[in-house]
């Protein structure tokens, strides 16, 4: 598509993040160039006229966003995933991974609760959705440090629209339209929506390598898989565990697990490492029984509603008797006690591994209670660049005054991630 000379202006206002729909400007310019005309007001009717896409559309009017079709142009766009786009979303999950999303899946991560739904941004092309890149709210906190974030995930391409490694590719413009909508930085497009500081996933090596190529991530922790055997020698312990029929929806049970976590979020402050409080919400958010998570909670024979640690749990797929250890809590100073103990109760239920994927923040923790096998996996990983200074100094590393230590980097000194945080399903 031959870009004609007065349609500069118009293309250095987009491609600087100004949105079509409020910077009505560029209208104006528009009429300046009759050969372009026609199709930059179709554009700005789609979006300007559905109100919908006013909120959370955008169009970045690069010659590049134009793929050439016979005949002509096809225009690809990007705006917010909706509801009325889940028989979409379901299809190309299907194309990307050979396998149907079951029918609770999109109510599950994005329409089940406000506080943690999934945020979709979709990319468009003659009408069809062809790829898709997700973020899930998460806030991060290190000691008295907040961040608010996004856990990427559900991103994905549809096969016939990959373009390998190179830095126009789809991949790169979806990734960069969503950390330009929802990541504060200078040329976010629209501040209301641009409320996190910072992103983080777990992508495979290629897309961390595609990430990077664009300049929108880099790697940090690695990542490690732990066993323990079963009928290990088990270390003595005096604790009870139980599954809770409906313990989560006791009074006293609420706050005793708030409790619970508060006090190991305290303990994590200390050796630096940033984590997502955990809360009894989040929990029955996060990990639905009715999708095959069980719950476990220790505590000591006299007490039920002094809460030690708790524990999701979850057979293995591929084999019953192995159990995931999907997500971990436990006040400071019960940690080999209570382990024992979910060791113990695990053995019962005919497991003869219990396996789990960490961060290398998480792995430190479990020291007290060595694994019998550490596996380091293919993966890392990820946060986006960090999209503004404010954020780069709180995170980065900070000289040491006499006598203390260095601040840590986000990165280097541990996000704590589990099973649970990490393979979202």
């Amino acid at each position: 598509m031959r870009r004609s000379a007065s349609l500069g202006p118009i293309l250095n206002e987009f491609n600087a993040g100004k949105s079509l729909a409020r910077d009505r400007k560029c209208l104006n310019l528009v009429t300046e160039c009759s050969k372009c005309r026609r199709k930059v007001f179709e554009l700005a009717r789609e979006i300007l006229m559905d109100k919908e896409n006013a909120s959370h559309g955008f169009i970045i009017a690069d010659g590049n966003h134009f793929e050439p079709v016979r005949g002509g142009f096809v225009h690809v766009g990007l705006g917010r995933v909706s509801n009325r786009d889940r028989e979409a979303l379901e299809s190309l999950f299907e194309a990307c991974f050979a396998s149907r999303a079951d029918e609770q899946w999109y109510l599950w991560k994005y329409q089940s609760d406000a506080r943690f739904d999934g945020i979709g941004l979709g990319m468009w092309e003659a009408g069809s959705l062809i790829a898709h890149y997700a973020g899930f709210p998460r806030l991060l906190v290190c000691g008295t440090s907040r961040l608010m974030a996004l856990q990427i995930g559900d991103v994905m391409i549809h096969p016939k629209a990959r373009h390998g490694l190179a830095k126009k590719n789809r991949f790169a413009r979806l990734t960069q339209g969503y950390f330009l909508t929802y990541l504060k930085h200078r040329d976010t497009l629209d501040v209301e929506t641009a409320r996190f500081d910072i992103a983080y996933g777990f992508p495979n090596a290629r897309h961390l390598q595609q990430g990077a190529l664009q300049a929108c991530y880099r790697a940090a922790d690695a990542m490690f898989e732990l066993f323990w055997r079963i009928d290990r020698s088990p270390n003595a312990h005096s604790l009870c565990a139980i599954e809770p029929a409906a313990f989560e929806h006791h009074p006293l049970m609420l706050q005793a697990f708030d409790d619970l976590s508060a006090a190991m979020l305290k303990a994590l402050g200390p050796r630096g490492c940033w984590a997502v409080p955990r809360s009894l919400a989040y929990w029955q958010w996060r990990f639905p029984t009715q999708r095959g998570y069980q719950w476990l909670v220790i505590h000591k024979p006299e007490s039920s509603d002094d809460l030690l640690a708790a524990a999701m749990v979850k057979p293995m797929a591929h084999n019953p008797k192995e159990y995931e250890l999907v997500d971990w809590l436990c006040r400071p100073g019960f940690e080999c006690e209570a382990f024992a103990c979910l060791l113990a109760h695990l053995q019962k239920a005919s497991c003869e591994y219990l396996r789990t994927w960490c961060s290398e923040a998480a792995s430190r923790y479990f020291e007290t209670m060595p694994a019998d096998r550490i596996d380091r996996l293919d993966f890392q990983m990820a946060l986006s660049i960090y999209p503004s200074q404010e954020v780069a100094n709180q995170i980065q590393p900070r000289p040491a005054n006499q006598g203390q230590e260095a601040n840590t980097d986000l990165g280097q000194g541990g996000l704590w991630m589990l099973s649970g945080d990490t393979d979202f399903r």
